[in-house]
């Protein structure tokens, strides 16, 4: 197998099909027509002499021979990309590039669009795809299918105790937890205290987080145990479900200037004696020297300095 007879034209096809598994998936993710995605994979068949892609039933699972091509091909390409990213004088107006950036849900609403419009005015060919937190995000970064991470969370919510090897994290400050309640449901006039907080009803967001008990994540982020009653997708689901019933929820306090008023909270600082988590990006070491991702990194970052700045926990 020489190198010389390999067309790198067909690198994202490869690393598109043998993550996707599917040629209809490997050729929407590269804005590809499926015979043309078909066509590839007979070539890559060819100039590695193994099928690559097996079906089973109804699915296709990667040979032995396309399995140990995973992580190199993943890493070439993320390697081109970043060589061919670092230029000495970098105009994000040429750039031509599509990323992908996970984003708290809540966090979306309040950072995202000022940053699309600065992407529209100075890169207009650049696009920006949103992604939600899910158990495989850190994983995705760390594999390069996604570019950047932006959440308030503690690396605990994933089974963490440290960030992984080869990931890059800028903090923007701690987080501050906030419970809240419908005012005519519950009156804590006299102040939330740990008891009184340790027995309210709970609703919690689960946004695709791991298959674990959702109160062992719970009590692993906030360090107590909840009495949880119902969970939802998102944290954007929770006020509508707390403004009318009794149930009480636990959100970091950025939540709050989403509210509206007609919903009638109550809000309060919850009695945790917990380390606050920090509001983060984090994007992968392999990034460094790539000045579009250099770039769009400022944009987020700024964004989520100047919205922390502007709403400092207290």
């Amino acid at each position: 197998m020489r190198l010389n007879r390999f067309d790198l034209n067909l690198l994202p096809a490869l690393n598109a099909l043998l993550s996707e598994r599917s040629i209809t998936r490997a050729a929407e993710r590269l804005g590809s027509s499926q015979p043309a995605m078909s066509a590839a994979l007979a070539r890559l068949r060819h100039y590695f002499g193994d099928p690559l892609l097996t079906p089973i039933g109804r699915a296709l699972t990667l040979t032995p021979r396309g399995l140990a091509l995973v992580q190199p091909v993943r890493d070439a390409l993320l390697g081109i990309e970043a060589a061919f990213g670092a230029r000495t004088a970098f105009d994000p107006g040429t750039l031509q590039r599509d990323f992908r950036v996970v984003v708290a849900d809540f966090l979306t609403p309040l950072v995202v669009p000022g940053i699309l419009e600065k992407i529209r005015q100075s890169a207009p060919a650049v696009r920006m795809h949103i992604e939600p937190v899910t158990d495989s995000s850190l994983r995705r970064l760390l594999n390069g299918d996604v570019d950047l991470c932006y959440w308030p969370y503690d690396l605990s919510l994933f089974g963490l105790r440290r960030l992984p090897a080869g990931l890059r994290l800028a903090e923007q400050g701690p987080v501050r937890w906030l419970c809240v309640t419908a005012r005519s449901r519950h009156d804590f006039s006299g102040g939330l205290t740990a008891e009184r907080y340790l027995r309210l009803p709970h609703v919690v967001p689960r946004p695709s987080l791991s298959a674990e008990n959702v109160e062992t994540v719970w009590k692993r982020l906030l360090g107590v145990s909840l009495e949880i009653i119902a969970s939802t997708n998102g944290v954007l689901d929770l006020l509508p479900i707390v403004a009318a019933g009794t149930l009480a929820a636990t959100v970091p306090e950025t939540v709050r200037e989403l509210a509206q008023p007609a919903l009638d909270l109550q809000w309060y600082t919850a009695p945790l004696t917990v380390v606050c988590p920090q509001e983060s990006v984090l994007w992968h070491q392999r990034h460094d020297s790539d000045a579009g991702h250099a770039w769009l990194r400022r944009l987020l970052t700024s964004a989520a300095s100047q919205h922390f700045r502007a709403h400092p926990a207290m």
